[in-house]
């Protein structure tokens, strides 16, 4: 085989695992904000850890590039509505993840809901979207609601630089004494998905697999957990 013929054949097995890579690989773990990953965004923690004991800014806007964490620091709130949630006389704390794909009718509902929760000291909503309040106005939104955005705090969530990733990968590897060596990591980083949630239970999954294999986590070990995960998943 040549060369160039070598160099296909590794690019195609590496697009076979990113394109084979089923979701359920990675089961999702309950967001809490002990496991949310602050890096540059621990005002935004801060008052995320308020709200959830009753206090904090009764208005807060959370908005960034998909992948920072707006849902899961939503989620941390506890169970929320799809949507929009109703006011009740009962509830303390509202969220609405994503604004940016509500219908109008939706629009209305949260518009609504933003001027029901600021007539009731002690209630608190929590939004996210995927770009600034400035920008949904410049956008032609509808303002009555987009001017709604802006009260109370606005955070932009920033992602972790790669390299913070690397090293927040890396202390988690060590916690749990998997010992994982550059050269692997270098490999995973190239053939994963490098969102913090894939690989943390990437790792976790291999650090079952290499000990119930008792072998040390190497890329060979990796491809066979992989094609044995992609048979199991191609039987059922």
């Amino acid at each position: 085989m040549q060369v160039n013929d070598l160099v296909e054949s590794e690019k195609d097995k590496k697009e076979q695992i990113r394109g084979q890579l089923p979701l359920d690989f990675f089961p999702e773990k309950q967001p809490t904000l002990s496991n949310f990953i602050v890096g540059s965004n621990s005002e935004a923690v801060a008052v995320i850890s308020e709200l959830k004991e009753g206090r904090g800014p009764q208005f807060t806007y959370l908005w960034g590039y998909e992948g920072v964490g707006k849902t899961h620091l939503v989620r941390a709130l506890g169970k929320q509505s799809e949507g929009v949630p109703a006011f009740d006389e009962n509830r303390t704390i509202y969220a609405v993840d994503n604004v940016q794909d509500l219908t109008p009718e939706q629009q209305q509902e949260l518009f609504v809901l933003y001027n029901t929760v600021r007539e009731h000291p002690g209630t608190h909503l929590v939004v996210t979207a995927d770009r600034s309040p400035k920008d949904f106005e410049r956008q032609g939104f509808r303002k009555d609601l987009t001017s709604r955005f802006s009260w109370g705090v606005v955070f932009e969530l920033s992602p972790l630089s790669d390299e913070q990733k690397r090293q927040v990968i890396l202390e988690a590897a060590s916690q749990t004494g998997l010992k994982v060596a550059p050269e692997v990591l270098n490999w995973i980083e190239n053939n994963f998905p490098r969102d913090m949630h894939t690989m943390s239970n990437l790792l976790h999954s291999l650090d079952r697999y290499a000990m119930s294999a008792k072998r040390a986590v190497t890329i060979p070990l990796i491809k066979e957990w992989f094609e044995r995960n992609q048979d199991t998943k191609e039987d059922r």
